[in-house]
Formats: structure tokens, C-alpha cells, sequence
């Protein structure tokens, strides 16, 4: 019979303990589980800035394609005024050039004319 008791003392302990066992693993299962909602609720979270970021970079990508085509719109814009610049000043150079034919012209027909006059006057 004292066999009998310590074996069922020696069981109520080991059931004691196996409960106790079985306390700190459902406390370790739910702190897993916590710590799992938590990171699935981070996961979500970086999901979501990922996505708002793909956003952004497709709006800036965008927006830089549409700068690149604007630059060479206006590159080729400048290369054309460029070369109506350069037209125009050989058209000016050619004119100045006219001009001062023009000039040396009067100047001589002025010189003339001073001539004829002076020779009118002799007479």
C-alpha cells in the first residue's frame, strides 16, 4: 500500500509537472503566434510601402521619360535656332558688306559731284 501511494504521489507529480510542461509551451505557442501576427502585420506593412514605392518610381520614370523627350525636343529646337542664327548673320555680313558698297559708291559719286561742280564753277 506505501508502495502504492508513493507511486500515485510520484504520478500526481509528474502530472503536476507535465501540466506545468504543457502551461509553458501553450505560453510559448501563443508568444509564437503573437510574434507571427506581428510580423505578418510588418509583412503587410513593407507590402504595402513596396507597392506605394513601384508607384512612385512608375510616376517618376514617367515623368523623366517625358523630361527626356521634352530635352530633345528643345535640343533640336536650339540646333534649328542655331542654324537660322548662323543664317542670319552670314545674311547681315552680306548686307554690311552692301552697305559699305553702298557708301564707298556715294562717297564717289559725292566726290564726283564736287568735281563737276567745282569744274561749273572755273567756268
Amino acid at each position: 500500500m506505501e508502495q502504492v501511494k508513493k507511486k500515485i504521489e510520484r504520478m500526481k507529480l509528474e502530472k503536476d509537472e507535465a501540466e506545468a510542461r504543457a502551461e509553458e509551451v501553450l505560453r510559448e505557442k501563443k508568444s509564437v503566434e503573437d510574434r507571427f501576427y506581428q510580423l505578418e502585420t510588418e509583412n503587410s506593412a513593407i507590402i504595402r510601402k513596396l507597392k506605394l514605392i513601384e508607384f512612385d518610381l512608375d510616376k517618376a520614370e514617367d515623368r523623366a521619360s517625358e523630361y527626356e523627350t521634352k530635352c530633345k525636343s528643345l535640343e533640336a529646337e536650339l540646333e534649328s535656332t542655331k542654324r537660322d542664327f548662323d543664317a542670319l548673320q552670314r545674311t547681315i555680313a552680306g548686307l554690311e558688306k552692301e552697305v559699305e558698297l553702298a557708301i564707298k559708291e556715294r562717297d564717289e559719286a559725292k566726290s564726283e559731284l564736287q568735281r563737276t561742280l567745282s569744274e561749273i564753277a572755273d567756268i
